[in-house]
C-alpha cells in the first residue's frame, strides 16, 4: 500500500493481513480470516481516533479474491448524493407494484446501543466463515460502503442512492453497516419499529431501497412489514 496517502494501520489487525490494497481510501486484508469479530470490534471501537472505519467483506471459497481488489481499485473520494427523502420517492415509483414513499418513516423506538448492535452482528456473522477485512477512510459504515467501490445494488439503482438511504437510517434508527456482500448489505439496527404501523412505513422504504429482498422474499408487503418488529438485523440484497 502507499504508506504516504492511507494513514497508518492501527495496532491489533490480525496476523494473516497483508499490505492491503494499492489506494488511498479503501484497505483490503490480503487473506479471508476466521473469527474476526474481535479484531473488528477493536477497531470499531478506534474508529473515531484512526478515522477508518471497518467492513467484514465476504468471502466465497475458490475465489480468494472475491469481488474486494476490484472493488477497491473503482473506489473513488467523496460521494455527493441527493437527500433520502428524494432518492426513496423515485425509486418507488419505478414499479406498479410499488408502495411508494411519500415521506419517511419516524424514527425508530427501540432502546439498543447503535455501537453495541452492530458489534453483536459482527460477532454472531463472524462465526458464519471466514470473511475478508476492510476499513475505508470514512467516520460511518454508510461512508465506508461509498468509498469501498461496492457496486450491488447496480441492477437497481447506483451506490450513492444506496449511502444516502443508509445515511437516513444511521440517524432514524440507529443503524450500522457492518458486513457486505457482492450484492448484499447487512446492517445492525439499534432501534426498530416497535409497532406493526411504524413497520409498514419502513417496510415502504426498504421495497423502494431493495424490492428484491421483498418480492422475491415472502412476497407481501405487510408480511415483511411484521417481521421488522424489533428485528436488529436488516439484510439486502439485489438479483
Amino acid at each position: 500500500m502507499r504508506d504516504a496517502e492511507f494513514p497508518p494501520l492501527p495496532d491489533g489487525l490480525p496476523a494473516r493481513c497483508g499490505t492491503g490494497s494499492e489506494q488511498t481510501c479503501f484497505w483490503v486484508s490480503d487473506d479471508p480470516l476466521f473469527r474476526v469479530g474481535g479484531p473488528w470490534r477493536g477497531l470499531y471501537a478506534r474508529r473515531a481516533e484512526s478515522g477508518m472505519y471497518p467492513l467484514l467483506l465476504q468471502y466465497t471459497p475458490g475465489d480468494e479474491d472475491g469481488p474486494w481488489r476490484s472493488a477497491a481499485r473503482r473506489a473513488s473520494g467523496a460521494v455527493d448524493v441527493p437527500d433520502a427523502a428524494a432518492v426513496l420517492r423515485r425509486l418507488g415509483r419505478r414499479g406498479a407494484y410499488m408502495t411508494g414513499v411519500d415521506e419517511l418513516a419516524a424514527p425508530g423506538g427501540g432502546c439498543g446501543d447503535p455501537d453495541e448492535c452492530a458489534c453483536v452482528l459482527a460477532d454472531a456473522y463472524s462465526e458464519r466463515g471466514a470473511w475478508f477485512l476492510g476499513l475505508a477512510r470514512a467516520a460511518s459504515g454508510a461512508d465506508a460502503l461509498a468509498l469501498s467501490g461496492w457496486d450491488g445494488a447496480a441492477n437497481h439503482t447506483g451506490t450513492e442512492d444506496v449511502t444516502e438511504v443508509l445515511r437516513s437510517w444511521e440517524g432514524r434508527f440507529g443503524a450500522r453497516v457492518v458486513a457486505l456482500g457482492f450484492a448484499e448489505v447487512w446492517v445492525s439496527v439499534a432501534a426498530p419499529p416497535v409497532t406493526i404501523e411504524h413497520a409498514r412505513a419502513v417496510a415502504a422504504e426498504h421495497e423502494a431501497f431493495c424490492p428484491d429482498g421483498i418480492w422475491q422474499g415472502p412476497g407481501d408487503l405487510d408480511e415483511y412489514a411484521e417481521g421488522l418488529v424489533g428485528r436488529r438485523v436488516w439484510s439486502f440484497w439485489w438479483d
